[in-house]
């Protein structure tokens, strides 16, 4: 059923796996038009609406209404347009199937909640608005991640193989959540229950899935399911998980890297094997703290996917035009989870690899190098 919430009240009222029903902004006022009451005319002369109020809801779905003065304030139509629009109200259907057109929020294939709304005049508050609620949500579920959503395959591609099971079952695994993903497997039918219990099977027997990561060229746009559920080449098998910590449960790391991490939630792994990583930063500046799992493709990306500030708040400053391809040896101890939000371009949201002055770390080994654009 169509609702509207008002964002801080949503990271109380809603579980994780509802943020991917939100709609966009200009389906929500629509629905609003439908569901709730809009027009000042049907408010009592002695009620006020102040700035952020949720309007009554109609007794019966109607006609969607109209502004009915062209010249006059109306407040219960104009604040709540407004309040919709910069994010401040949301709209949201937890009865209808996830669609493109009216959702702009979905979890991807290891669970981060991604915002790709094809709606360019967007509020740039909405995104921001959604994404805060949604990371208290997140902590008041102990970290817990949803399931990827489940989308419907482009021109009839299958997404329901062993592959897709295969990797559903490593973001169980990663996300704490086996059962939750295992719905979604049994979902899509097919062969991916069967590729479920396959790779869980295989990962019995002491060897942890650290991370899955799959890429997504630049970051920008959406990739179809089916290309994101079937790219097992992305998967990363690290080492054994040694602990799990959130900022209610604080880990080894200090609180400035920990505050990297969304949520500051992230894993403490043990490499079971050297492993290569990339990182990106200055020309001549081969070693940092910050790594993931795929080669940069580009400055932008570089940013806008790991959250990295031109110039921070501090006044640091930090540096792209290289990236660095680096193998760190086996018993090394890493640290993995989501990159933290930073702006509405700046939004991170990808997985990150934190490696503890890897200068200081013996054996370690600069394999490739280059230049980014």
């Amino acid at each position: 059923m169509f609702r509207l919430i008002r964002a801080w009240d949503a990271e109380r009222e809603l579980s994780p796996e509802d943020f991917q029903y939100i709609l966009t902004p200009h389906e929500a006022f629509r629905q609003a038009r439908i569901y709730y009451e809009l027009s000042s005319d049907n408010y009592p002369h002695s009620h006020r609406f102040n700035a952020h109020d949720v309007p009554w809801r109609k007794e019966r779905s109607s006609a969607q209404d109209e502004r009915r003065y062209a010249h006059y304030v109306d407040d219960a139509y104009d604040f709540t347009k407004s309040n919709i629009d910069s994010g401040w109200i949301i709209g949201i259907d937890t009865s209808e199937q996830w669609d493109y057109y009216h959702n702009p929020f979905f979890f991807d294939a290891v669970s981060n909640l991604v915002y790709d709304c094809f709606m360019s005049h967007h509020h740039e508050w909405f995104e921001m608005h959604v994404r805060d609620a949604y990371e208290k949500c997140l902590d008041n579920h102990n970290g817990r991640k949803p399931a990827p959503t489940v989308k419907q395959a482009q021109h009839g591609e299958a997404i329901n193989s062993k592959a897709a099971g295969r990797l559903l079952a490593a973001g169980g695994i990663y996300n704490g959540n086996i059962e939750g993903y295992r719905q979604t497997a049994e979902q899509l039918g097919g062969e991916a229950p069967a590729g479920y219990d396959q790779m869980l099977n295989e990962t019995t027997k002491g060897v942890g899935i650290a991370a899955v990561s799959v890429a997504a060229g630049l970051g920008f746009g959406r990739m179809g399911a089916a290309g994101e559920i079937s790219e097992l080449k992305n998967l990363h098998v690290l080492g054994n998980v040694e602990g799990e910590y959130s900022a209610i449960n604080p880990g080894p790391l200090d609180n400035m890297l920990a505050e990297t991490f969304s949520g500051g939630a992230y894993k403490e792994v043990t490499l079971s094997q050297n492993t290569t990583f990339y990182r990106s930063g200055g020309d001549g500046v081969e070693l940092g703290q910050f790594f993931s799992y795929e080669q940069p493709q580009g400055i932008l990306q570089s940013r806008v996917d790991k959250a990295v500030l031109p110039k921070w708040p501090t006044g640091g400053q930090s540096p792209i035009d290289s990236f660095y391809e680096i193998q760190i040896p086996a018993g090394t101890n890493v640290y993995v989870g989501q990159v933290g939000y930073q702006t509405p371009l700046y939004s991170g949201g990808t997985e990150q690899v934190v490696v503890l002055t890897p200068w200081e770390i013996s054996g370690i080994r600069v394999l490739n190098k280059g230049h980014l654009k």
